[in-house]
C-alpha cells in the first residue's frame, strides 16, 4: 500500500506512470491484497480533483471507463486485467463493474494487434471462468435457500452480463468488420461456448449460424478455420438446427459462388462447410458411417468428373477444388485412423494420381504458359489460367493425400503407394508453388512411415532413399537453379534422430557435389552436372530448422567443399557453392561455434576444415586468380566476398584475433571499392572490443596508409567504421586523439593534396563530417575540427578540378555548412560565410540534395537554428531557381519543417518571406514535395498568416490548404500522403489555440473536425496516432482528460461525433457533411463533401449501384477495398443519426426532391433484388440464372450489396423524420413496410431488419 499511495501523485503526469500505477493494483487484487472496492475507491481518490460530484456520487467506475477509452492498448489491457483479478475464482464481481466491463469491450476489440489479443483472450478466459464459477454458486444458493433480494440482483446482473458480452461478440461477426475484430471475437466466443456459459443463447441462434457460414468463406484462412470449428461445435450439441442452416441448398449455392468466382477462400469455404454438414449427420446418425457415406459421395462425384477427358479445364461445371478440400477435411473430421486402406484409401489415393497424371503437362515444363492453350479459349482465358488451376488442383488433391495418411489405418502397401507417388511428382515437377505442398506431404508420409511399427514399413525409407540418390545422377542433364523438388525430397527423407542415415546421406552428397565436372557434352545433349543438385540437397539441408542442431557436426565439410566450389570454372557450380557458403554462414552460431566444431569426430572434421581457415584460403585463392588471370577479376572478387562474409561470421580465439586481422586488411588495398569497403567494415568488427582510440592505434599498425591510394583509401573507410562501433561509444577524449592521429598519418604518407586521389581526400572528409554531427549533437569543443583541417585544406580542396571532383565537392561544402553550424554568430564574417554557402547551393542543386540528405538523416529531432536561417535564406532567395527542382525543393521544406517540429522559431521576417513565396498551387508536381509543403505550410498558417491577419486573404489561404489535406488524407493508396495530412492537421491545431479555429467563419473548425474524424477512420494505425493527436489538441467538450494521454480512434470518433452534433446542429454544412459522410461509405475513391459535392452524390442511381457491385464480382481487375478498419455499418448508423438531428429546414428543397427520387428509386430496387431472393429461397437448388447470383446467404449477406440497402433505408428514414410532404411520406413508408414483410420472409441479415425498423420508428406523430 505504500507503493501505492507513492506513486498517487505521479500516475496522470504520462503513459508508463499510469500503466505502472494499474499494474501495481492489478498484482495487489490478484493476491488479494486489495479488493475490487479498494482498488477502484485508491483509483478514484487519485482522479477525485477531475472528477465531477455528480459522477463520483453515481458511477464508482467513471475514470475506468474513461481508461478504456485511451490510446494505450497496453492501458486498456492492465485496467481489464484489474477488473478481472481475484486469486479465488468464486469471488464476486461487482455488478457496476460487469456493467464498466461490457460497455468497454468495443473499445477494447476495436484495434488489437496479434499480441494484444493473446492478452485479452487471456484475461477474458479468466474472467468467463469467474463468471461461470459466481453463476454456478449464485444459483445453487438461490436453490436452497428463500427468497434473497441481494442473491437474485448479484445472478440477474452476471445473466445480464453474460447476454451483452454474447450479443457484443455476435456483432463483432458481422459483414464488414475488420479482421482484428473477427478472429479475437471468433476466439473469445470458442472459450465461451467451451464453459458452456448459458448454451441457450446460442445453441439455437439463426443469426450466429448463418454469420458463421459467411466468416467460413472469408478471405483469411484463420477466420475460416475458427468459424467452421464453432460451428461443428454447436452441430454436435443441436445438429438438427445446424443442418437446417448447414442446408442441402446452401451447400449447392456455395458450389456456385465457388465455380463463379474461382476463388481459393471460396473452394476453401465449401471444403469445411461439406465437413460441417457431415460432423452434422454424423452426430444425428451413426457418426462413422454418415462420415462415411458423405465420404464416398465425394469420392465417387470425383471419379466421374474423372473419367471425362479434358474434364480439368477452368470453366469447368464442376467444383474440382471445393470437392477435393470437402474430401480433406471430412477425412480430418474421422475419429482416429479408420478407414480401411484396402478399399476407401485405395479409391482416394487413385483419384489423386489420376489427378496428377491429368496436371503433369502444365506443371513439369519450365515455361508453362508456352506449352498448351485451352482447348476452347474465348478469349477470357488463356495458359496462365489453366496454370493455376492446375496448380491448385494439385495441391488439394496433395492435402487429400495428407488427411488420408492421418486417417487410415498403418498400411506398408498404403506408405508405398503414397511414397511412390509423392516421389514421382517431386521428381517430375518445375512448379515451385507445386512441390512446395506435395514436399509436406511427402515428409508427413516419411514421418508416419519412420515411426511404423512393422518393419517392413520402415524399410520403405531406405528404398526411397536409394531412388532419391539415384534421381540426381540420373536428372544430371536437368538443371534448374534450386533443383526443382530434388532438395525437398531428400530432406524429407532424412531425420536428426538417425545420425547414421544422416551421416550417410550428407557423405553421399558431399562425395557427388566435390566430383570433377565433366568438361564437354555430346553433340545435342546437355552437360550433365550432378554436382548442382548434391549442392542443393546440402543447402536446403542447412538451411532446414529440424536439423539445426545435427548439421553443426558436419559444418566444416561442407563449409570446405561450398569454398571449393567457388573456384570452379562452371557458373551453375560456382552459384550453387555460393548459396551453400551463404546456407553454412547462416547456420554458425557465433556463442559456441569453436567449442561445437571441437568436440566433432576427427574423422568427420579435421582441423584445418575451421571456418575461419577455409575463408583465409577463399581470400588466398582470390590472390592467385589474380595473380594468374589478371583478366578474371570478376572471379577472384567472389572469392573475397565469400571469405570476407565468412570471416565475419566466424570467432577466433584470441590468439587468431590479429593474425585474422592481418588477413582482412591485406584486402584494404583491393582495386575494387566494395571490396575494400567491405574489409573495413570486418576489420572495424575484429577491432571492436578494443575501443575506438586503441582500435585505430592498432589498424595503424596493421594497416598503415601508404603511398597505394587504394589501400590509404580503405584505412579511411575502416576509420569511419570503428567510429560507428556501437560496442564502445566514442567519447569526447578519443576523438579529440583520434582525428590528429589519422591527419598527421595521412599527411606523411599520401604526399601533397593534389596527387590524392580525389576519393581518398573525400574518405577524409567523410570523417571530419561524422566528427562535426558527433561535436554538434554531444555538445563537445568544436576547435577539434578547425585543428585537424585547415582552411589552407579547404582552400586547396575547393581549387581542385577532375572529372570526379563532383564527389568531392559535395562533401567539402557539406563540412563548411556543419562549420558554420558550430561558429559562433558574433563572428565578423559569419554573415559573408552564410550567403558564399547559400550561392554555392542554389548554383549545385545536387550539392544541395546530398546535403539536405546528410542534414536530415544525421541532425533528425536536434537542428540548429544556424541551419534553419541559412536554409530559409536559400529558398527566399533562389526560390524560382529550386523550384524547377522539385526533388531538391521537397527535401529544403521538410527539413525546414522539421526544424518547426523540433520548436526552433527563427525570426518573423524569413517566415514571412517564405510565406510569399510557397503557393500550394505550384508545389504538387511530385508527392515528396506535395507531402512536406502541407507540413510546412501549416507552421507558416499557425505562425505567421492567421496570427497576423484574419481577413479575407487569410481565409482563402486556409481554406486552399484545408481543400489540399482533405484530398491527402483520403488518397488511400499513398501511406505518406494520408500521414503528411494528418500531421499537418495536427500542427495547425496545436499551433492555434481550439477557440480561435472559427477565427472568421464556423466553418474552418468544422471542416477541420470532419477530417480529422475522417483520419480516425484511416487504415493505417500510424495516421490514426498522429489523428488522435490532432483531436486531443482540440478544446471538446466532455472530454476527461488524464495528463497528456489521448482517446483510442473509437472513443475520439464518438466526441467528434458529439461535439458535432452540439455545436453545429443548426446549420446546414453539417447536414451536408453528414449525408456525404453517409453516401460516401464503401466508396474510397470518392471525394469531397463540400457544399459543391453534395449535388453529384444523388447522380449515381441505386441501379447503377448494384450493377457495378454484381459485376465486379467475376472481375479480376475489380479495385479492391482498400480501407480494412472503417466499420462501414456503424459509420451509415452513426452519420444517420446527426441528419436526424441536423438543420433540414434550411436544406434546398431541389436537392431534397434528388434525394427523394435516389431512395424511392432505390427502395425500388432493394425490394427487386429481396423479391429475388424470395424466389430463390422457394426454389433453392433449382437451376437458376447465374446473373441472378449474389451470395450462398443472400444479397444482403454481401457486405458491399448490404452497404448500399442501409443507405437507401437510413436515408428513407431520415426523411421521414424531416417532415416530408405526405405524398412523399405515404410512399416511402409503404415501400418500407413491404421491405419488412421482405426481410422476415427470407430471414435476411439482422443489420438490413434493423435498419428498416428503424427507419419506419423514424414516422413522427403529429
Amino acid at each position: 500500500m505504500a507503493f501505492v499511495e507513492s506513486k498517487t501523485s505521479s500516475c496522470r503526469n504520462g503513459e508508463a506512470e499510469l500503466a505502472l500505477f494499474l499494474s501495481t493494483l492489478r498484482a495487489g487484487a490478484s493476491n488479494n491484497t486489495l479488493s475490487e472496492t479498494e482498488a477502484v475507491a485508491i483509483l478514484n481518490t487519485v482522479f477525485l480533483s477531475q472528477t465531477s460530484a455528480r459522477s463520483s456520487q453515481q458511477d464508482h467506475y467513471h475514470w475506468i471507463k474513461h481508461i478504456f477509452k485511451l490510446a494505450s492498448s497496453e492501458i486498456q489491457i492492465i485496467i481489464y486485467g484489474l477488473l478481472a483479478a481475484s486469486r479465488a475464482a468464486h469471488t464476486i464481481i461487482h455488478a457496476d463493474g460487469l456493467d464498466c466491463i461490457a460497455s468497454s469491450l468495443k473499445y477494447l476489440y476495436n484495434d488489437a494487434d496479434a499480441h494484444d489479443r493473446g492478452e485479452i483472450l487471456s484475461i477474458t478466459k479468466r474472467l468467463l471462468k469467474r463468471v461461470q464459477t459466481g453463476c454456478s454458486a449464485l444459483y445453487k444458493r438461490s436453490q436452497h435457500s428463500a427468497i434473497d433480494s441481494e442473491n437474485d440482483a448479484k445472478l440477474a446482473s452476471y445473466q445480464s452480463f453474460t447476454a451483452r458480452y454474447y450479443n457484443f461478440l455476435r456483432s463483432e461477426l458481422g459483414t464488414g468488420v475488420s479482421y482484428p475484430r473477427h478472429i479475437l471475437a471468433l476466439q473469445s466466443l470458442q472459450y465461451f461456448f467451451s464453459l458452456s456459459v448459458e448454451p441457450g443463447m446460442f445453441l439455437s441462434d439463426r443469426e450466429l449460424a448463418k454469420s458463421l457460414c459467411n466468416l467460413s468463406l472469408d478471405p483469411f484462412e484463420d477466420v475460416r478455420d475458427l468459424s467452421a470449428s464453432l460451428l461443428q461445435f454447436i452441430a454436435s450439441e443441436t445438429p438438427e438446427f445446424v443442418s437446417l442452416t448447414v442446408s442441402p441448398g446452401l451447400l449447392h449455392d456455395v458450389e456456385m459462388l465457388a465455380l463463379h468466382t474461382g476463388r481459393g477462400d471460396h473452394a476453401d469455404g465449401m471444403g469445411r462447410l461439406w465437413a460441417v454438414r457431415s460432423h452434422t449427420n454424423g452426430v444425428v446418425e451413426s457418426a462413422q458411417a454418415a462420415a462415411e457415406r458423405a465420404l464416398m459421395m465425394h469420392i465417387s462425384k470425383l471419379e466421374n468428373l474423372l473419367s471425362k477427358v479434358g474434364s480439368l479445364q477452368p470453366g469447368s461445371d464442376f467444383p474440382l477444388h471445393g470437392s477435393l478440400l470437402a474430401l480433406n477435411y471430412q477425412l480430418r473430421n474421422l475419429k482416429g485412423p479408420g478407414l480401411d486402406a484396402t478399399s476407401d484409401s485405395a479409391r482416394i489415393l487413385n483419384l489423386c494420381r489420376r489427378i496428377w497424371n491429368e496436371v503433369r503437362p502444365q506443371l513439369c515444363v519450365d515455361s508453362p504458359e508456352r506449352t498448351s492453350d485451352l482447348a476452347d479459349d474465348d478469349g477470357t482465358e488463356g495458359p496462365k489460367d489453366l496454370l493455376a488451376y492446375s496448380w491448385r488442383a494439385l495441391r488439394d488433391s496433395s492435402l487429400v493425400v495428407q488427411s488420408l495418411v492421418m486417417a487410415s489405418r498403418p498400411s506398408k502397401e498404403l506408405y508405398s503407394s503414397i511414397g511412390d507417388l509423392c516421389m514421382d511428382e517431386l521428381m517430375s515437377l518445375r512448379h515451385r508453388g507445386a512441390f512446395s505442398t506435395v514436399a509436406n506431404t511427402f515428409l508427413l508420409c516419411c514421418d508416419t512411415v519412420r515411426n511404423a511399427v512393422d518393419p517392413g514399413a520402415r524399410d520403405l525409407i531406405h528404398k526411397w532413399y536409394k531412388i532419391a540418390l539415384s534421381q540426381i545422377d540420373e536428372q544430371a542433364d536437368r538443371l534448374t537453379r534450386r533443383s526443382a523438388g530434388l532438395p525437398a525430397m531428400m530432406t524429407a527423407l532424412l531425420s536428426p534422430v538417425d545420425t547414421e542415415s544422416f551421416s550417410r546421406a550428407v557423405s553421399d552428397l558431399v562425395g557427388i557435389a566435390g566430383q570433377r565436372p565433366q568438361n564437354t557434352a555430346l553433340a545435342g545433349e546437355e552437360l550433365r552436372l550432378p554436382q548442382v543438385h548434391a549442392l542443393n540437397c546440402l543447402k536446403d539441408i542447412m538451411t532446414a530448422s529440424r536439423f539445426s542442431v545435427i548439421v553443426i557436426r558436419f559444418l566444416s565439410p561442407i563449409v570446405r567443399l561450398a569454398a571449393a566450389c567457388l573456384s570452379s570454372k562452371i557458373w551453375g557450380i560456382r552459384n550453387c557453392g555460393l548459396m551453400l557458403l551463404r546456407a553454412c554462414i547462416n547456420r554458425l552460431d557465433l556463442s559456441n561455434r569453436n567449442e561445437n566444431i571441437a568436440s566433432q569426430d576427427s574423422k568427420q572434421a579435421p582441423a584445418v576444415d575451421n571456418p575461419s581457415l577455409v575463408a583465409v584460403q577463399l581470400l588466398e585463392s582470390a590472390r592467385r586468380v589474380s595473380d594468374e588471370d589478371p583478366d578474371n577479376a570478376m572471379n577472384a572478387t567472389e572469392l573475397v566476398f565469400a571469405g570476407l562474409d565468412l570471416l565475419g561470421h566466424t570467432r577466433s580465439k584470441d590468439s587468431k584475433t590479429t593474425e585474422m586481422g592481418i588477413v582482412i586488411a591485406r584486402e584494404l588495398s583491393n582495386p575494387t571499392w566494395a571490396v575494400r569497403d567491405h574489409a573495413a567494415r570486418q576489420l572495424a568488427q575484429y577491432l571492436s572490443n578494443l575501443g575506438p582510440m586503441l582500435a585505430a592505434q592498432r589498424l595503424l599498425e596493421v594497416a598503415a596508409p601508404a603511398e597505394c591510394e587504394n589501400r590509404t583509401h580503405g584505412v579511411l573507410l575502416c576509420c569511419r567504421y570503428i567510429m560507428k562501433a556501437d560496442v564502445q561509444p566514442l567519447a569526447e577524449p578519443d576523438l579529440e586523439r583520434m582525428l590528429p592521429l589519422l591527419g598527421d598519418s595521412l599527411a606523411t604518407t599520401s604526399g601533397t593534396i593534389n596527387s590524392r586521389s580525389p576519393y581518398v581526400n573525400a574518405a577524409w572528409l567523410d570523417i571530419l563530417n561524422d566528427a562535426a554531427v558527433l561535436v554538434a549533437n554531444n555538445g563537445w569543443r568544436q576547435q577539434m575540427l578547425s585543428t585537424s583541417c585547415s582552411q589552407d585544406y579547404l582552400s586547396s580542396l575547393q581549387a581542385l578540378n577532375s572529372a570526379h571532383s563532383t564527389f568531392l565537392t559535395q562533401r567539402l561544402l557539406l563540412h563548411k555548412i556543419f562549420r558554420y553550424m558550430l561558429t559562433d554568430e558574433s563572428m565578423p564574417s559569419y554573415g559573408e560565410t552564410v550567403q558564399s554557402i547559400a550561392t554555392e547551393l542554389a548554383d549545385d542543386p545536387e550539392a544541395m540534395c546530398f546535403v539536405l540528405d546528410i542534414i536530415n538523416e544525421k541532425l533528425t529531432g536536434r537542428p540548429r537554428l544556424s541551419l534553419f536561417s541559412l536554409f530559409a535564406h536559400v529558398v527566399n532567395e533562389s526560390y524560382e531557381t529550386i523550384l524547377l527542382r522539385p526533388d531538391v525543393l521537397g527535401k529544403a521544406f521538410y527539413f525546414l519543417e522539421s526544424c518547426f517540429a523540433s520548436s526552433i522559431r527563427p525570426g518573423l521576417e524569413s517566415l514571412r518571406l517564405m510565406s510569399e513565396r510557397i503557393d500550394l498551387r505550384q508545389l504538387s508536381t511530385t508527392r515528396d514535395l506535395w507531402n512536406a509543403t502541407l507540413r510546412l505550410e501549416a507552421h507558416i498558417l499557425g505562425l505567421v498568416v492567421l496570427p497576423g491577419n484574419g481577413g479575407t486573404a487569410a481565409r482563402q489561404r486556409t481554406s486552399l490548404w484545408l481543400d489540399a489535406v482533405e484530398y491527402a488524407s483520403m488518397d488511400y493508396l499513398d501511406f505518406p500522403t494520408r500521414l503528411s495530412a494528418a500531421a499537418a492537421l495536427s500542427t495547425l491545431i496545436g499551433h492555434l489555440q481550439p477557440a480561435n479555429l472559427n477565427y472568421d467563419g464556423r466553418d474552418i473548425k468544422l471542416r477541420i473536425l470532419l477530417v480529422v474524424y475522417d483520419l480516425l477512420n484511416d487504415d493505417d494505425e500510424e495516421v490514426r496516432a498522429e489523428a488522435v493527436a490532432a483531436a486531443g489538441k482540440l478544446d471538446l467538450q466532455h472530454v476527461s482528460a488524464i495528463g497528456g494521454l489521448g482517446l483510442c480512434a473509437l472513443a475520439a470518433r464518438e466526441v467528434l461525433i458529439e461535439e458535432l452534433r452540439q455545436q453545429y446542429r443548426h446549420e446546414v454544412l453539417l447536414t451536408e457533411a453528414a449525408l456525404a459522410k453517409v453516401m460516401r461509405v464503401g466508396r474510397d475513391s470518392e471525394s469531397g463533401f463540400f457544399e459543391r459535392e453534395v449535388v453529384r452524390l444523388f447522380e449515381t442511381s441505386v441501379s447503377s449501384r448494384l450493377a457495378d457491385i454484381i459485376r465486379s464480382k467475376t472481375d479480376l481487375f475489380a479495385e479492391e477495398r482498400q480501407n480494412l478498419f472503417v466499420d462501414d455499418i456503424g459509420e451509415i448508423e452513426g452519420w444517420t443519426k446527426v441528419l436526424c438531428q441536423s438543420a433540414y429546414r434550411q436544406f434546398p428543397q431541389d436537392q431534397l426532391q434528388s434525394m427523394f427520387v435516389w431512395i424511392s428509386e432505390g427502395l425500388d430496387q432493394v425490394l427487386a433484388m429481396m423479391q429475388v431472393e424470395q424466389k430463390r429461397a422457394d426454389t433453392r437448388g433449382a437451376s437458376f440464372s447465374i446473373s441472378t447470383f449474389v451470395h450462398p446467404l443472400g444479397a444482403t449477406y454481401d457486405h458491399d450489396l448490404l452497404v448500399v440497402f442501409l443507405q437507401v433505408t437510413s436515408l428513407a428514414g431520415v426523411l421521414l423524420n424531416w417532415e416530408a410532404t405526405a405524398d412523399s411520406k405515404a410512399h416511402l413508408h409503404k415501400r418500407l413496410e413491404q421491405l419488412h414483410l421482405l426481410c422476415t420472409q427470407v430471414q435476411c441479415n439482422e443489420v438490413l431488419t434493423r435498419a428498416v425498423n428503424h427507419a419506419l420508428g423514424m414516422v413522427k406523430v403529429k
